[in-house]
């Protein structure tokens, strides 16, 4: 059975070009449209269309900063919206993030980090020092782990005791 995607909007190619003349970020001709910043993102890529930039016509990759990213992922915003967003492909935003040590939630539904943060291990050490099976699920769920990962960094934070 074939997986359906998103549902494409028609979206011209005439009107896209008359909003990109226009001077419209790619978040106001999503808001304008009614459409997802990833559906208008590639949309223009498919036409062949730049939009302006929320960060000047001339996006360097420098310019992506760590708090910038932090921010997004901490939003929820998922890394293939950011990407259409910024302009930039999804492989070099997450090569960008991987250089800050940063890592976009795994699924779509995800919460919190893919990968727990040292503050985020040592939080959770103290909580989980004598809690059981259920607590673990309960604290790795708050921190966006599965219990056995909860119960893998209890272990360790138990190692790490003087």
């Amino acid at each position: 059975m074939k997986k359906l995607g998103r549902p494409r909007i028609p979206i011209s190619k005439a009107t896209l070009k008359a909003l990109c003349e226009a001077g419209y970020t790619r978040a106001e001709m999503a808001a304008d449209q009614r459409a997802s910043l990833f559906v208008i993102g590639s949309r223009l890529i498919e036409y062949g269309l730049r939009a302006v930039s929320e960060l000047g016509p001339k996006l360097k990759l420098a310019h992506i900063t760590k708090e910038m990213i932090a921010s997004r992922i901490d939003a929820g915003i998922r890394q293939k919206d950011y990407a259409a967003e910024l302009g930039v492909c999804v492989f070099t935003l997450n090569r960008r993030a991987a250089h800050f040590g940063l890592r976009w939630p795994k699924g779509r539904h995800s919460r919190g980090w893919h990968s727990p943060t040292t503050e985020q291990r040592a939080k959770f050490a103290v909580y989980a020092r004598d809690e059981c099976s259920l607590e673990f699920k309960r604290i790795g769920m708050a921190l966006g782990l599965t219990r056995q990962r909860a119960y893998q960094l209890y272990r360790l934070g138990k190692k790490a005791k003087p």
